[in-house]
């Protein structure tokens, strides 16, 4: 275990900011600022530093003054008198100091590097114990404020002026310079800043030796590199940039991005990189009469503890199992797990996946494009078809290298030819990278392998619909809470370890799939699963809130800081319907527990059909409840969501009870 020290107030925080001034509003007139008492903050925190167990290192993300300083002439003086409170403890373990925008505005970056000790090289890295890597960011690399000009300046405005109209070289508050710009727009300021290329090169070259050597990162910028931990305007310019680096790293290299700049903070967690977004509150809002404005983090191998004054502050973020998808993408080749994945159809419902051999049994619009039939294996007819279009292209949506799936034709008993029922149609479609070298197969992402299943999931309920009343077939007349319970059931498959092992091995050398990264697959499923569990319940009940209650009421107590980033019942047509995703998880892990508890392969097989004629087939024709029932023998129970996340030791129940 190893520990580092920051600000805190309610939660960790830099950007002491401190200016020799009364206290005043913020831009916003939203907040009162205590300029004299943030130094005050600090000397607090330095005593309690210096009394802690020993710390691996102090960090100070930037913003030691104000830009008051420079316009009452005292900026040096200002400077001195943080920089003495820092003595202490900077004689006992090393201070990071980052520069942050009113560095600039008060110094030169020259002068910066001559005044603030440990503040140069400007982006730079260090290991504070074994196993862990922390990078240090420039985020004013490219600026447009620095005191007297320089190359960084120049190449800000050029950045800026290809995203923001307005006249950026005009002296400060003469223009607004926000004029026109919306949304993330918001963030090409000149109060912000960017990393240049040569500083996104030295990124690439840290992660890929972190990641060679197993080594988690801890990211420190003075401004958010999320959107969701930030306001807009508060964002580094090329945030983009940086996390596309993060996400090459794989899966669990980066662990912790810390930020400032935005003193309001935010939090965010990426649960498909892993990484924890924290932008940190500043001390200018502390209370005068707090007597603790600071934390520190404690790091231990399978979490990160911030540590207040009480224990009531403490906070903890697990960190993510690495589960690498470069080392993960050589045993799931598309075409493997296509298989693997026809031959749990197959399994489970009785059907066979049957490329279709003649290009004119199907029209194709582009030579990527495949279609299958569907053909029952009791009867041996062709029951439906469905097309694959893999592959990402310029007229398709971009849907993030992820799979979505939709009817073409339903199934219905009138529009047939004669005594036939027309035949349903589905497509899925894929957003991948085409092949560059064809020798090489398509190699997925353990991400894309669910995101497939879980398309495939959404398929097969209108493939295998045998509702004769058309305007009920598939998903249609379907609640919504169970039509998407058969995507998120079959998403489940591709953590089943008999699963993995079918989609044949290493591309090249036909080994099979690491016992070991079978199980870390398995495994994650219950990373962070308390927390996500918490955050769907409460956001669930502030959409209930939102959609059914007519008084005036405070909402954001139970929602905290992610609150600020829930798009999820104004963005889609799932208004006071947050709740669905849950519930369809229950109803997806309380089948699959079902297959689980069965013993052996004919079991297993005559579940399936039970499954395809219970929950399939009617389509919206029939109750859901009494559906589930037929499959189940019973109601659904939340106990088996709860084992599957690791939060419950129960057991499920056996057939004798």
């Amino acid at each position: 275990m190893w520990r580092f020290a920051m600000h805190r107030f309610s939660s960790p925080l830099p950007d002491v900011q401190y200016a020799d001034v009364d206290d005043a509003w913020n831009f916003m007139r939203t907040r009162r600022r205590a300029y004299r008492n943030s130094l005050e903050c600090l000397r607090r925190a330095v005593d309690d530093w210096i009394r802690a167990p020993p710390l691996a290192f102090i960090v100070d993300l930037g913003d030691m003054i104000d830009q008051q300083c420079e316009a009452q002439g005292d900026s040096r003086e200002c400077l001195d008198r943080v920089l003495k409170i820092f003595e202490p403890a900077a004689a006992v373990t090393p201070v990071q100091h980052l520069i942050g925008n009113h560095e600039l505005y008060n110094f030169s970056r020259a002068e910066c590097g001559a005044l603030i000790p440990n503040i140069t090289p400007w982006y730079r890295s260090f290991s504070p114990a074994a196993g862990w890597r922390v990078l240090v960011l420039d985020a004013y690399d490219m600026n447009a404020i620095e005191n007297g000009g320089s190359q960084a300046v120049e190449e800000g405005l050029e950045f800026l002026g290809r995203h923001n109209p307005n006249d950026l070289r005009a002296p400060r508050g003469s223009v607004d310079v926000t004029k026109g710009l919306t949304g993330l727009q918001q963030r090409f300021v000149p109060m912000g800043g960017g990393i240049g290329e040569r500083q996104l090169a030295w990124i690439r070259s840290e992660l890929q030796d972190a990641s060679a050597l197993s080594e988690r990162v801890v990211v420190l910028s003075h401004l958010p590199m999320h959107p969701a931990a930030s306001t807009p305007s508060a964002l580094l310019w090329n945030f983009d940039e940086a996390l596309a680096e993060f996400g090459k790293a794989g899966q669990g290299t980066v662990v912790l991005v810390m930020a400032g700049h935005f003193h309001s903070g935010g939090y965010f967690w990426d649960s498909e990189l892993g990484i924890h977004h924290v932008t940190l509150e500043s001390p200018l809002h502390a209370d005068p009469e707090d007597a603790r404005a600071h934390c520190i983090v404690e790091v231990w191998p399978d979490r990160m503890e911030l540590l207040g004054e009480l224990d009531s502050d403490a906070i903890a973020w697990e960190l993510r199992p690495r589960t690498r998808d470069e080392a993960l993408q050589p045993y799931l080749p598309l075409t493997g797990v296509l298989k693997g994945l026809f031959n749990l159809l197959s399994r489970l419902f009785g059907v066979a996946v049957v490329p279709a051999t003649d290009r004119g049994e199907a029209p194709l619009w582009h030579r990527s494009v495949r279609f299958y039939r569907v053909v029952d294996l009791k009867t041996r007819a062709s029951i439906a078809g469905f097309y694959l279009d893999p592959f990402r292209s310029e007229r398709k949506r971009d849907s993030g290298g992820d799979f979505w799936a939709d009817v073409t034709l339903s199934y219905s008993a009138l529009l047939g030819l004669g005594n036939t029922p027309r035949r349903p149609v589905a497509h899925i479609v894929g957003d991948l990278e085409p092949r560059l070298e064809k020798s090489k197969p398509t190699l997925l992402s353990f991400k894309q392998v669910r995101s497939l299943f879980r398309a495939m999931g959404q398929a097969v309920q209108e493939l295998l619909t045998n509702q004769e009343v058309g305007l009920m077939a598939g998903t249609k007349g379907l609640e919504v809470d169970f039509a998407a319970f058969p995507p998120r059931f079959l998403e489940l498959w591709a953590y089943d370890p008999a699963t993995l092992r079918s989609f044949g091995g290493h591309f090249e050398s036909g080994d099979p799939m690491p016992e070991e990264m079978i199980q870390g697959i398995v495994s994650s499923q219950a990373f962070h699963s308390g927390s996500r569990l918490l955050d769907e319940v409460s956001l669930a009940k502030i959409d209930l809130d939102l959609h059914s209650k007519e008084e005036s009421h405070d909402i954001t107590s139970s929602g905290g800081k992610g609150l600020t980033s829930f798009s999820g019942p104004f963005s889609s047509g799932y208004a006071a319907g947050y709740f669905i995703g849950l519930w369809a998880d229950v109803l997806a892990a309380d089948a699959f527990e079902a297959f689980q508890e069965a013993e052996g392969e004919p079991e297993i097989q005559e579940l399936g059909l039970r499954f395809r004629e219970a929950i399939l087939a009617p389509g919206g024709g029939r109750a859901p409840v009494d559906a589930y029932r037929s499959f189940r023998g019973r109601s659904p129970r939340v106990a088996a969501l709860l084992r599957r996340l690791g939060l419950s030791s129960g057991r499920p129940e056996t057939k004798a009870s």
